[in-house]
């Protein structure tokens, strides 16, 4: 199997991540869990923000001296990429979404296209009651973004692991990439809340660097 020239950072719960050294010596895991028993890197966090938060986290705090390319991964990806696509995804050098058409849903574009009408916010929680700072994907995406359009579907990989070239991360300042943080609910009994569903809807987009920051931060 040939290893990764990416930068790996994983965000892991309670998963088993022994399969990193499948793939490279060059990572770093935010573990939201109980300690790992080898020798890994990692970064105790909290458990909250999804690793949505933890991509945010990752390049604000590494803004000055970022990895050339960067993989981003749940602690097990293999669920939205499969060994069979992942082995292969995982080389590539370029931008990626590590989405797969083996996941058990059609995703042969390596992505999925959702009708916009923000449908998740909506939607109820048996467990406890969330609530979102935003009404809709378009309203956070007008917050964050000079000139956005709207689209009436939301393209967009299940789960935001993606392979990102260092400049994409810089085509926004650092202060961009905390306005995110903030963004995201910290209560740690909502996992990110209903915020981080929106943030996986923008990541994509994100990376694309289609549209340029605003010079307004209002989630700070």
């Amino acid at each position: 199997m040939k290893k990764t020239s990416a930068f790996l950072v994983v965000s892991r719960y309670k998963e088993n991540v022994d399969w990193i050294r499948d793939y490279t010596d060059n990572y770093i895991v935010y573990n939201k869990g109980d300690d790992l028993l080898y020798d890994f890197k990692q970064i105790k966090r909290p458990n909250f923000g999804g690793n949505q938060y933890d991509i945010c986290h990752f390049i604000h705090e590494n803004y000055e001296n970022l990895p050339d390319l960067i993989a981003f991964c749940q602690g097990y990806p293999f669920d939205h990429c499969p060994h069979i696509d992942f082995d292969r995804l995982i080389q590539n050098k370029y931008y990626t979404n590590l989405l797969s058409a083996h996941s058990g849903t059609n995703y042969p574009s390596g992505f999925i296209n959702e009708v916009n009408d923000s449908w998740y916010l909506n939607a109820p929680n048996v467990s406890v009651v969330m609530t979102c700072k935003v009404s809709s994907t378009d309203e956070f995406a007008n917050s964050i973004f000079e000139n956005y359009l709207t689209n009436h579907l939301i393209s967009f990989p299940p789960g935001s692991q993606f392979i990102v070239e260092k400049e994409r991360c810089l085509y926004y300042s650092k202060r961009f990439w905390n306005n995110i943080m903030k963004f995201i609910n910290s209560n740690v009994n909502v996992n990110g809340g209903k915020e981080s569903h929106v943030l996986e809807r923008m990541m994509q987009l994100i990376f694309e660097t289609r549209f340029k920051e605003k010079n307004i931060y209002i989630y700070e």
